[in-house]
């Protein structure tokens, strides 16, 4: 499977589009990735999105990195980290079809 564009991803926040409606431009360096359109959303939370979207490489690396230096022979998880682990696998292979 393809990995996503590598970040650092940017919002910039677009006013100009056909209808005069505020969307929102979602860039890694100079390519343009997606127009995040507001739709019926209320401004602050297409904002909201359009920055969740960008952070999301930054937090797959994040997670990934924290999943390795945790995941060490003999390392013995308390009662509520196998559900954790559990979800944090299956945030990894949802994003990138990885098998955990």
């Amino acid at each position: 499977m393809a990995e996503h564009t590598p970040g650092p991803y940017r919002v910039e926040e677009e006013s100009s589009t056909e209808k005069g409606a505020t969307a929102f431009a979602l860039y890694a360096g100079s390519v343009d990735l997606a127009l995040i359109a507001r739709g019926w959303l209320p401004l602050a939370v297409a904002r909201a999105n359009a920055k969740l979207f960008a952070a999301a490489p930054d937090l797959l690396a994040a997670l990934r990195e924290f999943m390795l230096v945790n995941n060490r022979d003999g390392y013995e998880f308390d009662s509520n980290e196998p559900k954790l682990w559990a979800m944090m696998t299956a945030a990894i292979a949802k994003t990138t079809k990885e098998q955990a």
